[in-house]
Formats: C-alpha cells, sequence, structure tokens
C-alpha cells in the first residue's frame, strides 16, 4: 500500500493534559490543506497576533476531517486519520511538523482564569469524563506524495473509510469476479451519500465536488431505473438531470454539493 498505518493504544491515567504524536515532514511550505466538510481549506502556519481585540487570542490548532496535508508543491506528506478531528502544522528551523491530538483532557465546561480567553467560554460545569481516563486505541495513517494533496486524498478516503464484507442471504444468484453499484469519474468528485430515499421508492446518490477548481465528470448507476432527478438536501425536486448513454453528466463549482434521486417503478 502507499501509506504507512499506525495503531496506537495509550492507557491514560493523567489528567488535564493533550497528547499529541509529531510528525517532522522536513517540507518548507507556508500553508498547510486540511478536510473539511465537503471540501479542502489551505491554511496558512503563521498565527496571527493578538492585538488586545480578540475574544480568544489565536492558536495553531485548527479542526479537520479525515486528513491534512502539507507539501512544497512537488513533494508533500498526508496525515489520514479515523476520528481524530484537531492537528497542528507548526513551522520550524528544519521544515513543517504536522501534529495530530490523539487525547484533550480537561475537567471543567469552562474556566474564568484561562490565559487565552476574556471571560468564561460556558458555565462553569466539572466534565470528569472529559479527562478520557483509560485505555483508548487510535488509527492514523501517513502517505507521502508527489505534488499536492489531490495525488493522495482518495487513498485517506480508503483509509478513513475501510472496506467493510457483510454476509448476506437475501439473494442466491451469482456475482462477477468484478462488479459495483455505481461509478464516478474523475476521483474529485465524491461520493457523500448512497441510501433510500423517504418516499421508499426511490435511491439517492449525494457527490461533491472537493477540488479547488470547477470539474466536469459523470456518474452511471449499474441498477435499472426510470428516470433521474436533481433534488435538494429535502429530497424536494430542483429539475431533471443531464443524462447521456446511460450516464449522469455533471458539472460542479469547488465545494458544490449535488444530491440525485433515481426513480423505479420495479
Amino acid at each position: 500500500m502507499p501509506r504507512l498505518d499506525f495503531e496506537t493504544e495509550v492507557d491514560n491515567q493523567t489528567e488535564d493534559h493533550r497528547l499529541r504524536v509529531h510528525f517532522p515532514t522536513g517540507l518548507r511550505s507556508q500553508f498547510a490543506h486540511a478536510e473539511q466538510h465537503f471540501g479542502v481549506l489551505a491554511r496558512p502556519l503563521a498565527v496571527p497576533e493578538d492585538d488586545g481585540t480578540w475574544a480568544e487570542a489565536p492558536v495553531g490548532t485548527h479542526p479537520q476531517k479525515s486528513f491534512v496535508d502539507v507539501s512544497d508543491g512537488q513533494r508533500g506528506l498526508l496525515l489520514t486519520n479515523r476520528g481524530l478531528p484537531e492537528y497542528e502544522a507548526i513551522d520550524g528551523p528544519q521544515g513543517v511538523t504536522i501534529a495530530l491530538t490523539l487525547l484533550r483532557c480537561v475537567g471543567w465546561l469552562a474556566r474564568p482564569w484561562l490565559p487565552n480567553r476574556q471571560g468564561q467560554a460556558g458555565p462553569p460545569i466539572a466534565v470528569p469524563g472529559a479527562q478520557c481516563l483509560g485505555k483508548h486505541v487510535f488509527h492514523y495513517s501517513l502517505i507521502p506524495h508527489s505534488g499536492g494533496w489531490e495525488a493522495a486524498f482518495v487513498e485517506a478516503h480508503r483509509f478513513a473509510h475501510p472496506l467493510r464484507g457483510v454476509t448476506s442471504t437475501a439473494g442466491k444468484g451469482e456475482l462477477p469476479p468484478r462488479a459495483g453499484l455505481l461509478s464516478v469519474a474523475p476521483s474529485a468528485l465524491v461520493l457523500s451519500a448512497l441510501r433510500a430515499a423517504e418516499d421508499g421508492q426511490s435511491l439517492i446518490v449525494r457527490l461533491y465536488n472537493i477540488a479547488s477548481q470547477p470539474t466536469s465528470g459523470e456518474m452511471r448507476l449499474e441498477e435499472p431505473y426510470d428516470d433521474v432527478e436533481v433534488v435538494n438536501l429535502n429530497e424536494e425536486p430542483l429539475g431533471p438531470a443531464k443524462v447521456e448513454d446511460g450516464r449522469v453528466r455533471l458539472s460542479l463549482k469547488p465545494n458544490e454539493i449535488v444530491t440525485l434521486r433515481f426513480r423505479t417503478s420495479r
């Protein structure tokens, strides 16, 4: 595989601390790219100076979905995870280091004396469970690559959502050695949802464009259907989809989401 998978087990017996893993990349860059919902953001490594007008002092930690990437344009290192949403990209003399938070242990929902905040962020309620005591298992993976994050995000999604095998006794037919329910091209059009519609008679397919530029492509559903239409997130119709030769033609702006409803009378 083109990645290096990690499984880390921790028996945490310490309160009020943060536990991180650091990966020095040896790369020079002013930005890190982090996946968010339905897209990727480029964030500068430099932390803004606190001029006294901030409700909270700026910090270098940020949220992510399934990966963060550092690249110098020629080569890069992508760090992907399962359920670990906090990272920091730290610039240093030897290049950028990616820090991934495994545990962030606190005992209170809010406190009045934090040095990086004016006032409390919420009520001062004790939350002893947030100390995260006990055993934990974490999964994350490194993916070295050429170019930018676009060259590695597909492998990151494969790690974040591993293949699962399910035994079913519903059917008795034979399947070919290679088959699929649907196909999508190019890879910048990412499948977000595939499920039965609320009406119980249709199939909902949701995709989005993860690329930073407009992307055209196509999607093909291998199961037979009567017609396909574009709907909103509430599954209300917006108009017919463009279909040619059994393929739905798509043209999406950066981070644009499209939801398709495939109707069938069978």
